[in-house]
């Protein structure tokens, strides 16, 4: 794998810990139940744009995030029902582990994927590929890059 492709591999990973992240607030407002339009509506935003967001694969700025996250708190506090915590989202969505494995290829390249947990993570993300693809979302380049690791890692990461 050429350096270049670091660079592509970590903006992927970035984009699927940004995805899992909004899967899971979308659980938790489920389980809340919390309606994507009341939530929407809540921060200011129109009807559809919380849907939006998440089934485009749109990658959030962290304001908005916060603009959807505190309003979900305003409804949970107006419905006396428990606030979603954000860090077990992080934690539950693999979000954090993704980020690790991130940063960890900025500083190791492809030895940051030499042990086994990092290797079983990796090919873990084939199914958020596959549909970050699928919506337009995925670069050539990046792409590329995942498939290049693919190949790499002892016993790959499955059929392409």
């Amino acid at each position: 794998m050429k350096d270049g492709s670091y660079g592509a591999l970590q903006r992927l990973l970035y984009r699927i810990a940004v995805k899992r992240l909004m899967e899971a607030f979308d659980a938790a407002l489920d389980r809340a139940k919390i309606a994507r339009r009341r939530l929407s509506e809540e921060a200011g935003m129109p009807p559809n744009a919380f849907t939006s967001t998440k089934n485009e694969m749109e990658d959030p700025r962290l304001s908005t995030f916060l603009r959807y996250y505190c309003a979900a708190v305003r409804l949970l506090s107006s419905m006396g029902a428990e606030e979603i915590s954000v860090d077990s989202m992080i934690r539950d969505s693999a979000a954090a582990k993704i980020i690790d494995l991130a940063d960890e290829i900025a500083l190791a390249g492809a030895g940051a994927l030499s042990d086994e947990d990092s290797m079983r993570l990796f090919a873990s993300l084939k199914q958020d590929v596959l549909l970050l693809t699928k919506k337009g979302a995925v670069s050539e380049e990046e792409l590329a890059a995942f498939s290049a690791v693919c190949s790499m890692i002892q016993g790959g990461c499955g059929k392409q």
